[in-house]
């Protein structure tokens, strides 16, 4: 039997690169979670977003 494999499609980027430097925490995670983001960050107030708000954006 044979395996089909799906393509993936990974894109990084830094928040400063895309202009959302200056962003509240809230409008970062709004964006994430339309546009099925994963946000990597040290920034704890992320964490309180998912506990508050739950995901999609998932949080590492």
């Amino acid at each position: 039997m044979g395996y089909q494999w799906g393509l993936f499609v990974t894109f990084c980027c830094a928040l400063y690169a895309l202009g959302f430097d200056q962003l509240p925490d809230r409008e970062i995670w709004e964006y994430g979670k339309r546009e099925n983001f994963l946000i990597v960050t040290k920034d704890a107030d992320f964490s309180d977003l998912s506990l508050l708000c739950g995901f999609p954006p998932k949080i590492i």
